[in-house]
């Protein structure tokens, strides 16, 4: 069983208990929609609906699998209606982000928003779940990230950096398929992250979406130690976010890129002390 142990950007191999409150790098309470009173704020019309549903995502990280996801379901009238919003505990420049969901194809053309807003309450970018033609994943209405199959589970990863108005990323299905996106802000105004807005994305009636596990995190690799007492990290964001090491710290450090594949790392390496660190270049 893997204990979970979580650090902001740098992580030493031997001082892991050292470190504490790093929770706090978490922007966002309760993704996983396992507590009875959400920290969300709800809103709703009649004929629309938004609770707690018996149901988990198969994906188990980075949160573990669970017994319940979040239910929206739409009524046939009201454009943004049901919707949930959420601050961040504090504004963020870059973030790392995940979420999963399941929706049966619509064929309506509609599609649900997950947006993440800037500082004035405009989306800086959103994922559309069912897109333009009602059964694709999209970013800001412009990207078309993949194709979706009805009735499975996704999980989407991705990096967001306000400096250079920057989302990448990747999403995978239950059966494995993945694609990779790349693309921008769909706003040129957006100085910070401020929250997270779901909504009915069209006018259009659609079908139900469930959602689990919306993290959105601060530049944070999680650390555990498994059950042969080794150090294994992990993190979220897209393949250009990559994970690098030296054996000390100075004024003057040369950081080593190490090859991993699926965002994750078991420490092997020798001597007396190894840091590492998240990097995007």
């Amino acid at each position: 069983m893997l204990k979970p142990a979580r650090f902001f950007g740098l992580v030493c191999c031997l001082l892991m208990a050292a470190v504490s409150g790093a929770h706090a790098q978490e922007l966002l309470a309760d993704g996983d929609f396992e507590g009875q009173d959400l920290p969300w704020v709800v809103s709703a019309v009649p004929g629309s609906n938004v609770t707690l549903f018996s149901q988990n995502s198969p994906f188990d990280y980075p949160y573990p699998i669970g017994s319940s996801s979040l239910e929206l379901v739409d009524d046939d009238s009201e454009d943004e209606f049901p919707s949930l919003r959420q601050h961040f505990s504090g504004p963020a420049a870059t973030i790392l982000l995940s979420f999963d969901f399941k929706a049966p194809l619509s064929a309506n053309n509609s599609s649900w928003s997950i947006a993440w807003e800037s500082q004035d309450g405009v989306p800086a970018f959103f994922f559309a779940v069912g897109g333009q033609d009602g059964s694709s994943l999209e970013l800001n209405d412009q990207v078309k990230i993949a194709a979706l199959a009805a009735n499975k589970w996704y999980h989407l990863q991705a990096y967001a950096e306000v400096a250079r108005h920057l989302v990448e990323g990747f999403v995978v299905g239950e059966n494995g398929q993945r694609a990779d996106f790349h693309g921008g802000f769909s706003t040129n105004t957006a100085s910070q992250l401020n929250s997270v807005y779901i909504s009915d994305g069209t006018p259009q009636r659609n079908e139900i979406l469930l959602l689990d596990n919306l993290v959105s995190r601060r530049f944070l690799v999680d650390s555990m130690i498994d059950a042969l007492g080794e150090q294994v990290l992990n993190w979220l964001g897209s393949t250009n976010v990559v994970l690098q090491s030296t054996p000390v710290l100075t004024s003057n450090t040369q950081w080593s890129t190490i090859p991993t594949t699926d965002n994750k790392f078991t420490n092997t390496l020798s001597g007396s002390a190894q840091f590492f660190r998240l990097f995007h270049p």
